[in-house]
C-alpha cells in the first residue's frame, strides 16, 4: 500500500425552498414578499368580484384598473421570489 489518505469532509447546509445552500436564519426570509403576494391576490379577486356585482361604470373601471394592478404586483413578487439569490436583478440601460 502506498499510504492512507484521510478524506475530510466540509458540511454543507442543506438546501432550502430555492434550491440554493444557505444556512439557516441568514436574515433573508421570504415571508414579507410572501404576504404582499396573497393580499394582491386578494385585492385582485375582491376587484372581480365587485366588477361582477357593480351596476355603475364607474364601479367598474376603477375595480378593474385595482384588480389589474393588484394582480400585476403579484406577478412581479411571485417572479421575485422565483429568481435564483445569485442572479442579479435586470437593469435597465
Amino acid at each position: 500500500m502506498q499510504g492512507s489518505s484521510t478524506i475530510t469532509r466540509t458540511r454543507r447546509p442543506a438546501l432550502d425552498a430555492r434550491g440554493s445552500r444557505s444556512s439557516a436564519g441568514d436574515g433573508d426570509s421570504d415571508l414579507p414578499m410572501i404576504a404582499v403576494i396573497l393580499f394582491a391576490m386578494t385585492v385582485s379577486v375582491g376587484g372581480l368580484i365587485v366588477i361582477t356585482l357593480s351596476h355603475s361604470i364607474v364601479e367598474t373601471v376603477l375595480a378593474s384598473v385595482i384588480s389589474v394592478c393588484a394582480g400585476a404586483l403579484a406577478v412581479f413578487g411571485v417572479r421575485d421570489l422565483s429568481r435564483r439569490p445569485n442572479e442579479p436583478r435586470q437593469r435597465r440601460r
